[in-house]
């Protein structure tokens, strides 16, 4: 990363981000939430880690998330109505090292908490923006955007 000088690094707690509110277009996530999750404090730091990048991403910001985790243990995290987030799951597989077992189910070998194992990797795509809402009368979420990845 040293030759990239158009680029600024910062080192910052992810749950305080010293960073100015509607920053950032997009935010990548590549086990940092994972690694929260795992740690003391778990649900209320992964609920101010999301909060954080809520904040900080523009009104129509994409927050993407690259997770072990599988969809049941990670959506209750990243669907609270307060960060105004429609999220998509997407899968890739994992790449296959010679001599160790592959699994042909993506779920096979997550474990209870949606920790590591299984065959892929969870993506998590969170769309910002001001056009999700839930029908009063069917309590239905629904929204009339397209997904970036359709």
């Amino acid at each position: 990363h040293r030759g990239k000088t158009s680029m600024v690094w910062q080192h910052m707690n992810a749950c305080a981000l010293n960073l100015p509110d509607a920053s950032f277009n997009v935010v990548l996530d590549k086990g940092t939430l994972d690694s929260i999750l795992c740690g003391n404090g778990s649900l209320n730091n992964g609920a101010m880690m999301c909060m954080e990048v809520s904040r900080v991403l523009k009104a129509d910001g994409i927050f993407i998330v690259i997770s072990y985790g599988i969809p049941e243990n990670r959506l209750q995290y990243l669907q609270e109505e307060a960060y105004s987030w429609r999220v998509s799951v997407h899968t890739v597989p994992k790449a296959q090292l010679d001599g160790l077992p592959s699994s042909s189910n993506p779920a096979d070998g997550d474990l209870a908490d949606g920790s590591y194992g299984g065959s892929v990797h969870y993506v998590y795509i969170c769309e910002k923006g001001p056009s999700i809402f839930k029908s009063s009368s069917t309590g239905v979420e629904m929204d009339e955007r397209e997904s970036p990845l359709s």
